[in-house]
């Protein structure tokens, strides 16, 4: 017989359950409160009391809404009434502002009606959640994003206004439902950039308020103060009072009110110390109201475009300085093509008249004399001229190579009488010491004996006169070594690290006895360098003399392969007398060549112009035609082209005689149907070999 179990229930199960529902609702860490028909409080669990800060002494038996006033200025209070009308009611992502202690916070809340046992609704029961921190998380994680989208469009240009115009987009989906962005222009004026707004019609008010009351700098609030001072405003409730006080006049109240903002943030744009714009958000038809961490993060915000903006700022004015150097350095090159231009056609009437002069004074030694006089210093203006448009071309990057295998013999032997006439002038002792062997190069023959008459000019030039340069060459490896030696006035140590730089030159006497440009070694180096070779330079000080030393790769022509015979130069006299016709608008440059063609034993015919160009040569076809480029009204080109369009002048050979010396001028001769281009002061030698019959088109 089983025996009866005794005192498992000492109450009664009702009491039990009533007793777990309080402890129930005393553990829960959400807040739970009840309120009777009259919206009196009826309970206030320990949850409620940490949540609003109000002990459940202070709330129990009172009003809600007489404890809690915001609950109705925010439209809490239709949840209360929702429950005490039988209706369940959910309110989500409420922010409120505890005043008990200050928090500010994002709740939400579940009503529902209590009953009585006859089934009325006795009151009602609500659920409050306090769901910052989650929101908080959630909120952080999308700021984070919002920062790295950021970074990305801010990244993708250096068009500042492009760059930024996207930034109230971004704010609006995160942060508020009107965003603007202010930004000083170039003069100091505030510039709106762009506006955005969640609604449509609050846009349009928004852009109707800046350009009826813009900001301004002077301003004691708002935007004008933000960009005045640098420092941000935060305003976490507007009130409409503060609304009214602000407006200027009924129409700016009524656009405000339409716009009602509740809550705001102004906050700068600040780089490198200096106000750069300024962003303003602004909540219009939310509950939530801007907090210290919302200023924070717009402050990062805006801290980020305003280094961005910087950034473009600084690109965009350099590249306006860039574009400047750029068309100052074509102003620059146009200026010294045309300086060629204009000084080689008296260079080129100065030199043919010289050349008559030097024919006829053949009996009489001092005019000879000082016609030479003006022969050395007409090329050496020429070379002045041609030094200043080469450094030109090599900074540019317009110099052309024409390679060629050649042994360096042949470019030194230029090079020597290039240099010649200042040798000779100055009295020094020029010595050449030529390796024995056969040293070749593939190169510009041009060029090189450019770089080696450029080397014995300057050795030249810096040596007292009578003293002594010496010019040698040798293998050394894979590399033809050329060394030009004087016992000069030497290079200081200071300046030897320099010496084919730019425009670098020793320091000089007012008398400028040396002369020069400082030119002449920066073009050395650079044609060097350009032959995949290497320049040196050095000297035991001033007084001692230097030394130059050039590098060039050393070339091994195939066994087969013989230096071609070089075009000897027209005797003195003349094969057979040529019909020539001259064309130069410079008269004494004309009358002086025409001088000298007809000493030559030729037929001349001198024209000023394109037109009697043309004319003269269809009532006489021309075996020459030498025709000056820069002709006023029809140019040289034209002329060139007409009369290759002559009929039976196929075979006239057309020599441009032109001040205009640049490869592209070269260029646009030989399209013009130039046979050949020859630059002022014209080299009188191969223009003879131009005039003899046996010298090819």
């Amino acid at each position: 017989m089983k025996r009866p179990v005794e005192g498992r229930l000492s109450v009664p199960v009702i009491d039990i359950a009533k007793g777990l529902s309080e402890a129930l609702i005393r553990s829960s860490f959400d807040g739970i409160l009840a309120f009777d028909r009259d919206f009196r409080y009826t309970i206030w669990n320990p949850a409620m009391e940490r949540i609003s800060g109000v002990p459940a002494e202070r709330a129990l038996g009172r009003v809600a809404f007489e404890v809690f006033p915001f609950l109705v200025e925010t439209g809490e209070d239709e949840a209360f009434r929702e429950a005490l009308a039988g209706r369940h009611k959910l309110t989500r992502d409420r922010v409120f502002t505890v005043p008990e202690t200050g928090h500010q916070g994002v709740f939400e809340g579940s009503y529902s009606p209590l009953r009585d046992a006859s089934g009325g609704i006795a009151g009602g029961l609500a659920v409050i959640r306090d769901v910052t921190e989650r929101r908080d998380s959630a909120e952080s994680s999308r700021r984070l994003s919002l920062l790295a989208e950021l970074g990305r469009q801010l990244s993708t240009s250096l068009d500042y206004q492009e760059m930024l115009s996207f930034l109230p987009e971004l704010m609006v989906q995160e942060l508020a439902d009107l965003a603007i962005l202010d930004v000083f222009d170039e003069d100091g004026e505030i510039r709106r950039v762009a506006v955005a707004h969640r609604d449509p019609q609050h846009r349009e008010i928004a852009e109707e308020l800046r350009r009826r009351y813009p900001p301004k700098v002077g301003a004691a609030a708002g935007m004008g103060l933000v960009l005045r001072t640098g420092e941000p405003v935060l305003v976490p409730e507007i009130m409409e009072e503060q609304i009214r006080a602000a407006a200027q006049d009924a129409h700016h109240l009524e656009l405000l009110l339409r716009l009602r903002t509740t809550s705001s943030m102004l906050v700068p744009l600040v780089g490198h110390g200096r106000v750069l714009g300024a962003l303003a958000l602004s909540i219009t038809h939310s509950e939530r109201r801007y907090g210290p961490a919302d200023l924070a993060f717009a402050e990062d915000v805006a801290q980020r475009a305003a280094l961005a903006l910087d950034n473009a700022r600084l690109y965009a004015q350099a590249q306006e300085y860039v574009r400047r150097l750029e068309a100052a350095d074509r102003r620059k090159d146009e200026f010294l093509a045309m300086l060629a231009h204009e000084l080689r056609n008296p260079l080129g009437a100065i030199a043919n008249a010289g050349h008559v002069l030097d024919r006829r004074a053949e009996g009489d030694p001092r005019t000879r004399e000082l016609v030479a006089v003006v022969g050395r210093q007409i090329r050496h203006l020429a070379r002045l001229v041609d030094d200043l448009l080469d450094v030109s071309r090599f900074s540019h990057g317009h110099i052309e190579l024409r390679k060629t295998a050649f042994e360096l013999r042949r470019a030194v032997e230029g090079a020597v009488e290039t240099a010649r006439p200042l040798v000779e002038q100055r009295r020094h002792t020029l010595a050449l010491s030529l390796a024995d062997e056969p040293l070749w190069l593939e190169a510009d023959v041009t060029r090189i004996e450019q770089v080696l008459s450029n080397l014995l000019h300057n050795a030249a030039k810096f040596t007292p006169p009578g003293g002594r340069i010496e010019l040698t060459t040798r293998r050394d490896g894979g590399e033809v070594v050329i060394a030009v030696r004087d016992n000069g006035a030497g290079i200081s140590p200071d300046l030897l690290p320099r010496i084919f730089d730019l425009f670098v030159q020793e320091e000089r006497s007012l008398d400028r006895s040396y002369g020069g440009l400082g030119i002449g070694l920066t073009l050395v180096r650079s044609l060097v360098e350009r032959h995949g070779g290497a320049v040196a330079a050095a000297s035991a000080g001033p007084g001692r003399g230097s030394e130059l030393t050039v590098r060039l790769p050393l070339h091994v022509p195939p066994a087969e392969t013989a230096e071609p015979a070089r075009e000897e130069a027209a005797a003195a006299g003349v094969a057979a007398a040529a019909h020539v016709l001259l064309v130069e608008d410079n008269l004494d440059a004309a009358e002086a060549l025409g001088e000298l063609l007809r000493m030559w034993g030729h037929t001349v015919h001198l024209a000023h112009d394109g037109a009697s160009a043309l004319e003269a040569a269809r009532r006489r076809r021309p075996d020459v035609v030498l025709l000056d480029i820069g002709l006023p009204g029809m140019d040289g080109y034209t002329v060139a082209e007409q009369l290759r369009a002559v009929p039976g002048h196929d075979g006239v050979k057309l020599v441009a005689v032109t001040g205009y010396g640049q490869e592209s001028d070269r260029q646009r001769a030989a399209l013009a149907g130039f046979d050949h281009h020859l630059v002022k002061p014209v080299d009188v030698e191969r223009l003879r070999e131009l005039l003899t019959p046996e010298t090819a088109r």
